[in-house]
């Protein structure tokens, strides 16, 4: 068996890393950020997060793929709500639409901390 797995420590990138280190300051917060585009509103981020879990949950975009798909599934729960509307019985139709908001609120609450707090992640 021959050494080539072992090796002398390299001391010059360690000499290095703590030269720059102790050379220069940490850089300045940037508080206002230049950003790519406008921000999707949170009240449309939630609708598709919850569009994803088909209407029965939220759950994140694994892909591009998924958002698109939850996009179609919006416009698709807004179209079958905005008919059952007009051609069902409108009292049933409202309870049933109650039922599912009180079923979907507390899960909707939970999309806010999940996603937005960085210190669980």
């Amino acid at each position: 068996m021959t050494n080539s797995g072992l090796y002398e420590l390299a001391r010059y990138p360690e000499q290095a890393e703590l030269a720059a280190l102790s050379a220069a300051p940490d850089a300045a917060l940037d508080k206002a950020p230049v950003l790519e585009g406008k921000a999707i509103p949170w009240l449309i981020v939630v609708s598709l997060l919850v569009a994803n879990g088909w209407f029965l949950e939220g759950r994140g975009f694994a892909s591009l793929g998924e958002f698109k798909r939850a996009t179609f599934r919006l416009a698709g729960f807004v179209a079958i709500w905005i008919a059952a509307l007009v051609w069902l019985p409108l009292v049933p139709t409202l309870i049933t639409r109650a039922l599912w908001v009180g079923y979907i609120l507390p899960k909707v609450r939970w999309l806010g901390p999940a996603f937005q707090n960085v210190a669980t992640s």
